[in-house]
């Protein structure tokens, strides 16, 4: 994956959109690859294969500032 930080590094998280709200994985901080032990819960009902939804998958990496607000930077997405 990218880096994302000065440091050579990134600290990445995914977002799943799907119908729903969308779902973020936690943070990995400080590294370029990343595994994720994480499940998360995405619920749709379709009647057939061809109307099931789009879901996307968004890769981010996190900033944490202490002073202003913790910034968030797009770095990947793909569509199933």
């Amino acid at each position: 994956m990218p880096t994302a930080d000065e440091s050579g590094s990134s600290d990445p998280f995914i977002r799943i959109t799907d119908t729903g709200a969308p779902k973020n994985t936690r943070v990995i901080f400080d590294n370029v690859n990343p595994i994720f032990y994480q499940a998360l819960d995405c619920g749709f009902e379709a009647n057939r294969f061809e109307d099931m939804p789009p879901v996307i998958i968004d890769l981010f990496d996190m900033d944490v500032n202490t002073v202003t607000k913790n910034t968030v930077s797009f770095l990947s997405r793909t569509v199933l």
